[in-house]
């Protein structure tokens, strides 16, 4: 069984910038991804919010971090973790391709939004359907837009584009928002958001290359909404089930501490995985700089 300093659970950005802080301390590092190493990045077309990477696509960004932490020497394994085993001096870690122990983990798994399983949803990812309005929104400036959802964050981004966008329809399945009270103030605030309530979507349509339409069901008939873009905001959650190691909140998000400490010693967490409010490339790269270097800082 290979022994290292510090495993990282997931090779998203936090996972990343937390391999490259560590490595460059001299400390052994195992990075395990079930996938490929980005994470959601991957799916992301066009990055232009991250700092001096100017417009950069998410395939790129990411082979560039993982390029950088495997310079520093930094391990790679494409391999999924299905348990780990905590003992007095280390932590085993129990995963599809290999056995492996280390003084911390960091968790960085990340999260998946949920689907809306209809037709052209994966076709069009990438090319019009967006999980995230923050990252995405610009590239519909001066467009029509429709947001899937009626919770909090839902309302939030409708609210968002509507800022940039010519017209943004948010289609909810019920009659009312299960956003907060304070957040639907905001959203009635936005003269050029159209409310479809009562509404299910049954397909994301377009040219071949680009999304042009959304189809839903509205009282028991179909009916085509014209856009250039469709966030799907229903929710999401935590990638992996080793989280039950930790604490986390209502929602199923690991708990940390300031210096990304979980309840549980010697394993702490850090990017989308854990609870917080902003979860963007940036945010995930600052908590996994500060996960590596508390491990580093204190622990030698």
């Amino acid at each position: 069984m290979d022994n290292y300093d510090i495993a990282i659970i997931g090779a998203g950005p936090a996972g990343m910038t937390a391999a490259i802080y560590a490595a460059r301390s001299g400390k052994s590092v195992a990075v395990l991804e079930r996938t490929y190493a980005g994470g959601q990045m991957l799916t992301t077309e066009t990055v232009e919010n991250y700092p001096a990477a100017g417009k950069i696509s998410g395939w790129e960004l990411s082979e560039n971090m993982k390029n950088q932490a495997q310079s520093l020497g930094a391990r790679f394994i494409q391999s999924e973790v299905t348990d780990i085993r905590i003992n007095d001096e280390y932590i085993d870690l129990i995963s599809s391709a290999a056995e492996l122990r280390a003084k911390y983990v960091i968790m960085a798994m990340g999260t998946e939004r949920a689907k809306l399983n209809i037709a052209g949803e994966d076709e069009y990812t990438g090319k019009g359907v967006s999980k995230c309005a923050t990252c995405d929104g610009a590239f519909f400036k001066g467009k029509s837009v429709a947001v899937i959802g009626g919770g909090n964050t839902a309302v939030e981004e409708a609210a968002y584009l509507s800022g940039m966008c010519d017209k943004v329809y948010i289609v909810h399945r019920r009659d009312t928002f299960r956003a907060s009270a304070s957040e639907v103030v905001k959203l009635e605030q936005c003269d050029n958001v159209v409310k479809v309530m009562k509404a299910r979507p049954i397909s994301i349509d377009g040219d071949g290359s680009r999304v042009t339409s959304l189809t839903v069901d509205k009282d028991g008939a179909p009916y085509s909404i014209e856009v250039s873009g469709v966030f799907v905001s229903i929710g999401s959650r935590p990638v992996s089930d080793l989280i039950k190691y930790v604490d986390t909140d209502k929602d199923g998000y690991i708990i940390t501490d300031a210096d990304m400490r979980t309840s549980q010693p010697r394993i702490y967490a850090a990017g989308d995985v854990t609870s917080k409010r902003v979860r963007q490339i940036v945010t995930a790269c600052s908590d996994g700089a500060i996960a590596a270097e508390s491990i580093c800082r204190g622990a030698y």
